[in-house]
């Protein structure tokens, strides 16, 4: 009698692992499973590996623009969340605010019109706002993806130190 009831409950946790594991992928390319909040995997310092407009590879022009690209999403105050992209174009910076949406599947970005020397381009302009999906968001990889003015971009971000 014991061992059938063993088995019973063995049977139940294997059901209930199976059910998690395929039912918590909330990205394409994300974790299975996490124990952290897609908010604390999202929250860091990025540099853009990969940077597309409409299929066609517009890293480099990026980089040729502004040197180098940064991005960098953290909590200020609450409730607002904060984010801002630094360049190594002396002290110019875009910054505004981001927020999660649609139960952390997609990544609500609002540039902020003030005058850092930095106006911005595409959807990371002054007083542009876009909404991307979240392709991937890992421990250390962060993939955007969104349609903004009739143009699909998309992101690669890898965490930095």
């Amino acid at each position: 009698m014991r061992t059938l009831s063993n088995s019973v409950n063995n049977t139940r946790f294997l059901l209930i692992i199976i059910i998690i594991m395929f039912s918590s992928c909330k990205y394409k390319d994300g974790p299975v499973i996490s124990f952290r909040s897609a908010d604390a995997r999202v929250i860091g310092n990025y540099s853009a590996t990969a940077y597309m407009i409409d299929d066609t590879d517009a890293l480099q022009l990026w980089q040729d623009s502004v040197s180098d690209i940064l991005f960098s999403l953290y909590h200020e105050t609450e409730p607002t969340d904060n984010w801002w992209i630094s360049t190594r174009v002396g002290d110019a910076f875009l910054s505004g605010n981001y927020r999660l949406l649609n139960h952390d599947t997609q990544l609500l970005i609002y540039a902020l019109e003030e005058n850092t020397g930095y106006p911005g381009n595409g959807p990371f302009r002054q007083g542009m706002e876009s909404t991307w999906d979240i392709l991937k968001c890992s421990k250390n990889r962060l993939w955007l993806l969104t349609n903004f003015e009739g143009h699909k971009y998309y992101v690669e971000l890898q965490q930095i130190e």
